[in-house]
């Protein structure tokens, strides 16, 4: 065996090793529906917009950015969505287009957190999504034809700061394996870190939390403009941008 294939092979003892050291949350099946599932996590405080206090409600073609992504759905899918949000004024925008799972106010430290209180919610299979995203026709096909098995899987694109996850697509089979890596993450956070979705991709691949940084497995990329906006600049850029092409 070459000297590459042995480090590689040695990488990935340990990460096994991780994983199997790792305590599991278990979900009974009875608490998992069997029939398809789209959750929405909507908590976001928009840190990064200078004051703004709703990311997931900024205009995009005179649309709030969330009810354009629901609309998107049910052009696609038979399936009412649920929404989770702490936020009063989130829950009343999407009424007509959503269920609502209003959290109690503060109880949303992380988008983990969110992730993971809503795992009462998930059926077979599970479309989790942030609420915050701007998708393109194209990309919203991809995110909802993936109905075909195969392993859990993270929906990506790329973003000012590095890879963003947009959201999850998995299969109910997968549900302990997906909460175990978001407990994961929020454990993690609560040693002064944070508990993003990239977090939960890292622990569920064996990887170190501490990196930004997508392996390449368990995930669909997405290349085209959708995106998350890291910030108020990045979101007025790209209204400005699509003006222009609008043009």
């Amino acid at each position: 065996m070459s000297e590459f294939g042995c480090r590689s092979t040695v990488r990935k003892m340990f990460r096994t090793i991780r994983k199997l050291r790792r305590p599991r949350l278990r979900i009974p099946a009875s608490q998992v529906k069997k029939t398809p599932s789209v959750v929405i996590l909507a908590s976001g405080s928009a840190q990064r917009w200078e004051g703004l206090e709703h990311k997931q409600l900024a205009l995009v073609d005179g649309e709030p950015l969330l009810c354009r992504t629901l609309r998107q759905l049910a052009d696609r899918l038979d399936v009412r969505p649920v929404v989770i949000t702490h936020h009063p004024q989130i829950a009343l925008s999407v009424a007509d287009q959503a269920e609502v799972l209003e959290l109690p106010p503060g109880s949303r430290r992380w988008i983990a957190d969110s992730a993971l209180a809503s795992r009462g919610l998930w059926g077979d299979p599970t479309l989790l999504l942030a609420g915050d995203v701007f998708w393109t026709e194209e990309a919203m096909d991809i995110a909802c034809g993936m109905n075909s098995g195969g392993p859990l899987r993270y929906l990506i694109t790329r973003a000012s700061l590095g890879d963003d996850i947009l959201g999850v697509w998995f299969r109910r089979r997968h549900r302990n394996q997906f909460a175990t890596a978001l407990q994961h993450a929020v454990r993690h956070a609560e040693q002064g870190a944070n508990a993003k979705l990239w977090q939960s991709y890292r622990s569920l691949c064996g990887f170190p939390l501490t990196r930004h940084q997508l392996e390449g497995v368990h995930c669909v990329r997405i290349e085209d403009e959708s995106t998350d906006f890291d910030s108020l600049g990045e979101y007025r850029a790209f209204i400005k941008q699509r003006g222009s092409c609008a043009a």
